[in-house]
């Protein structure tokens, strides 16, 4: 995955990306030379994303939302979910960002 690609695809999102950083493939270390990883800095936190064989992973473990983003049939978790086309990449950033900014808001509006 190219810089620039994997930046529109947030910027599309609406994530304001502040960095990023080309990380090894966390599933084919031996191909990060042609099929590197990204952690992006947004102003949400870190976000990782990488082309395993045939699914792209998007990981936030490194954010303190802990929530499963879509019910959509795909591998999901609490801390990541993959995508089987650019256009889920987008609608997945799409919605892992509604959901930051829904916790924002909560956390920002507790009474304790």
């Amino acid at each position: 995955m190219k810089e620039e690609i994997v930046k529109s695809y947030f910027i599309i999102a609406g994530f304001n990306v502040l960095k990023m950083w080309k990380i090894e493939n966390r599933y084919h270390p031996q191909r990060s030379l042609e099929n590197p990883w990204w952690l992006v800095k947004t102003n949400h936190g870190l976000i990782e994303i990488g082309l395993r064989t045939h699914v792209y992973q998007i990981n936030w473990e490194e954010t303190s939302l802990r929530k499963i983003i879509s019910l959509d049939d795909v591998t999901k978790s609490l801390i990541a979910i993959h995508a089987h086309s650019e256009n889920d990449i987008i609608k997945y950033l799409k919605l892992l960002r509604i959901e930051f900014e829904i916790k924002e808001k909560f956390d920002s509006n507790k009474l304790w």
